[in-house]
């Protein structure tokens, strides 16, 4: 609280010599300053505290009122009445002498200064340390829980959530973390009432990368969760683990240069990663141009934009004004409405590569979901090329697995279950295998679509080896591979 320049403003050098009452315990400067409570210290700031010659050191409660209990060095009419109108409520006051007046004020307003930067500085080491062990355990979501009465941490692993230790840490600390988020990607800091989204860079020692946050206030109090970026490489479909069948469909797709490519899936599911890994051979002979919300990876050669509402960059603004930038390709992370679908897709049938996602659980669900947004049977027949769809899903600890006898006896092939070793955590998983679902519309295909037959049985039954790849074979080549167990497989086929 700012005091007012009419109020008393003698110095503590300069006050007058008067017979002060001195407290009944003669203390020293270090014990007056350890009795100040934070809640006393936060009423007056320490030139206010100088200038008023008063020390604040507790709140009481006293007959249904609260006093406010201050160290001063003199006992007279003006300076209570100073301290009153300052503080706004009634003063208790224990006279001890200048000399331990001056020094405690000083004691107490700096060690409670040099708490909070300790604080800051452990949340500053300890967020360092969670996010390198974040890495290092390929995690790619850590979420900063707030509950009741104590807080956790927790992991994503490999679509699994963890928790990051096996003890609860307080509230406290763990809203010293958020600020320390808060403050790396320039949210606002006291604002915990509202949902705020944002980034930063941290630095590894291999490399630099771009972390994803996301706040949201609960019952309990702000919640925030991370989101890592893949250590998936997306310079070759082969190592993505895509099927050769997909692999050969979408570099014919691409050298067409012309047309849509989607691709759906749950988040997380690295539909991302895959689109870069197609446009990446790209970059040196096409111009590229990416809207994404926000934009995950930096691509050198290509022209980025991200999404921002508040400053008017909307979806569907940038991409009409993206078209006039003479791309080639765009990649636009996701079809969202009617205008920026109609938009994404006429630019596919006027000569440009388009790639993008769309929510929809199946290949087949994305002509649903389209068809939902307004689109004619046309559009979607002349302009889709292709779609993708795709999951991360747990695969087997190759140190630890084991074979499965009675599921093999069944298939008359090895197959393998998970069991756990300290390599993985005794999860009895590592890591995480691509499987996908694939759909290359032919001449046949666009017939169906474009006489309006567009519902899930219509769209089935036109599915044929030679245009479709199947989730299920994605698995079972996944199985026989070694590298998936029955539960994982009936879990996705579910």
């Amino acid at each position: 609280m700012k005091i007012p320049d009419f109020l008393p403003s003698t110095p503590l050098g300069s006050l007058p010599a008067v017979a002060p009452q001195r407290s009944p315990l003669p203390l020293c400067a270090k014990q007056l300053a350890q009795c100040c409570t934070d809640k006393a210290l936060s009423l007056l700031a320490q030139s206010d505290a100088v200038k008023l010659g008063a020390l604040p050191l507790a709140l009481i409660s006293q007959s249904k009122k609260r006093l406010v209990s201050l160290a001063v060095c003199r006992d007279d009419l003006e300076t209570k009445q100073a301290l009153r109108f300052a503080l706004g409520m009634e003063v208790q006051i224990i006279v001890v002498p200048e000399p331990t007046l001056q020094e405690a004020i000083f004691l107490a307003y700096n060690h409670q200064k040099n708490v909070d930067e300790q604080h800051e500085q452990v949340a500053a080491t300890y967020l360092q340390t969670l996010l390198e062990d974040a890495f290092a355990s390929e995690v790619s979501d850590v979420h900063l829980l707030p509950l009741k009465k104590s807080a956790r941490i927790r992991f994503r692993v490999h679509g699994i959530l963890k928790d990051y230790s096996k003890s609860e840490c307080s509230k406290a600390f763990l809203q010293e973390l958020i600020n320390r988020v808060k403050v790396l990607a320039q949210l606002h800091y006291h604002d915990r009432e509202q949902p705020q989204d944002g980034a930063f860079t941290l630095s590894l020692p291999h490399r630099e990368c771009r972390i994803r946050v996301s706040t949201l206030p609960t019952v309990c109090g702000e919640k925030l969760v991370l989101r890592l970026p893949s250590r998936r490489e997306y310079g070759d479909l082969h190592t993505l683990g895509l099927s050769s069948f997909t692999q050969e469909k979408l570099r014919r797709a691409v050298e067409s240069s012309k047309g849509a490519i989607l691709f759906c899936g749950s988040t997380g599911s690295g539909k991302t990663t895959t689109m870069y890994a197609l446009i990446e051979p790209l970059l040196e002979k096409k111009h590229v141009l990416t809207i994404e919300d926000p934009v995950e990876y930096e691509l050198a050669g290509a022209t980025q934009v991200s999404v921002c509402e508040k400053q008017g960059k909307s979806f569907s603004a940038l991409l009409r004004a993206a078209l006039r930038q003479d791309p080639e390709v765009l990649v636009l992370g996701e079809m969202r409405d009617r205008d920026s679908a109609t938009t994404a897709l006429q630019a596919a049938l006027t000569g440009h590569l388009v790639l993008s996602t769309v929510h929809a659980r199946s290949v087949i669900e994305v002509f649903l979901r389209l068809k939902e947004l307004g689109l004619e049977p046309l559009t979607l027949a002349q302009g889709i090329t292709g779609i993708v769809g795709q999951q991360l899903i747990p695969r087997l600890c190759a140190k630890c697995r084991v074979i499965d006898l009675l599921s093999s006896k069944k298939v008359q092939h090895t197959i393998y279950q998970a069991n756990g070793c300290q390599a993985c955590g005794y999860s009895g998983y590592s890591g995480r295998f691509l499987v996908e679902e694939s759909l290359f519309p032919d001449s046949d295909f666009r017939k169906g679509i474009i006489e309006g037959d567009l519902s899930l049985d219509g769209l089935s039954r036109k599915l044929r080896e030679e245009i479709y790849r199947s989730m299920a074979q994605s698995l079972e080549q996944g199985l026989r591979a070694g590298m998936l167990d029955v539960k994982t497989v009936k879990m996705v086929l579910q």
